[in-house]
């Protein structure tokens, strides 16, 4: 049995339900420090480390030679409040959102069909394949987002975007700010729209999150600016990318054109009789197996800061947070006004 510590502020299943559907199922996870010494991997969120004033996120101060500790994050650098380079030498894996990280999770994924051996999820998709997608859909473009500074500046292009086309916003940033919801809880509102603006908050390699991924759960077609296409991450001709057009003017009439061809748009839901979307992917069975069969060399990080700088977009420090919330503030309010 492989023991794991859950030393973070992200709460976990009731032991042992990570594993059931994974080849590997002899690990169990928990959030006991009593059991520092038996774990055989120590998951550490950085966010957790960040927070080491407070008595329940001290670090331990003993270690077994054998284990394996690892720094967990979710969140782009930008977004990331702890000196990475405070932790050198002391973590053996990362757990990361980047395809470079030891271990690789993410906000979703696809799945190819022809992989899955669940009857009923084919059936399914089936069924999806049949519906009229574009006759569903009354609404044109929605986007929603409660961090108004950020560091992609979002509202700049939902603002510009909105002189040529009819853009509904929600949540903090939004016109709607009644809803009071995340886009997935929000289903009831933004299943109407064909188009839903899936806008990171930093333009970091390999960063998507929830918001991608559940616009394809809603079956629309979401607008990004991060490339999703050319990384790989969805399948080619799922999502609309804005780097592909020349100026928002014309990502608006291609959306325009879209809007009023069933053909044309039902054509970026194709992607439904090959694939399935899931709007969570934990590592942990690979974790699991790793920790199992040993192939994974031993290893530190020497240069933790340089592992996560290595990025399109730059970590965060105090002189780039005051940065941006003023430059964003600035915008914020010329924007409303």
């Amino acid at each position: 049995m492989v023991y794991l510590m859950m030393s973070a502020l992200r709460r976990v299943n009731a032991e042992g339900e990570e594993f059931m559907r994974c080849p590997e199922k002899r690990c169990r996870i928990t959030r006991d420090r009593g059991e520092l010494r038996n774990s055989d991997a120590v998951i550490f969120s950085s966010r957790g480390l960040w927070n080491t004033f407070l008595p329940v996120y001290t670090m331990p101060t003993w270690r077994h030679p054998h284990q394996v500790w690892i720094i967990s994050e979710m969140e782009a650098p930008p977004e990331t409040i702890l000196d990475w380079s405070k932790y050198n030498g002391l973590f053996n894996w990362t757990l990361h959102y980047r395809k470079d990280a030891d271990l690789v999770g993410s906000y979703g994924r696809f799945e190819r069909l022809d992989t899955v051996g669940n009857q009923s999820a084919k059936n399914q998709s089936s069924e999806k394949n049949a519906r009229n997608f574009f006759a569903e859909k009354t609404g044109m473009v929605a986007w929603m987002s409660s961090n108004c500074v950020d560091d992609a500046r979002r509202q700049r292009v939902v603002h510009e975007l909105a002189r040529y086309i009819q853009v509904d916003t929600y949540g903090g940033c939004g016109d709607n700010k009644a809803t009071g919801c995340s886009d997935h809880q929000c289903s009831k509102h933004l299943d109407k729209y064909r188009f839903f603006l899936s806008l990171e908050n930093a333009n970091c390699r390999d960063y998507f999150t929830e918001k991608l991924y559940h616009a394809y759960d809603r079956d629309q077609i979401p607008i990004t600016n991060n490339d999703a296409h050319s990384s790989g991450v969805a399948p080619n001709g799922s999502c609309i990318q804005i780097s592909d057009f020349s100026s928002l003017e014309h990502l608006a009439k291609h959306l325009k054109k879209l809007a009023s061809n069933a053909t044309a748009y039902n054509s970026y839901l194709s992607w439904r009789k090959t694939h399935r979307v899931l709007t969570y992917a934990a590592p942990m069975c690979e974790l699991c197996k790793r920790l199992h069969d040993g192939s994974k060399p031993a290893q530190v990080y020497a240069d933790l800061y340089g592992w996560l700088a290595n990025d399109s977009c730059q970590p965060w420090s105090i002189c780039n947070y005051v940065r941006r919330l003023t430059e964003g503030m600035a915008l914020y309010f010329r924007l409303i006004n």
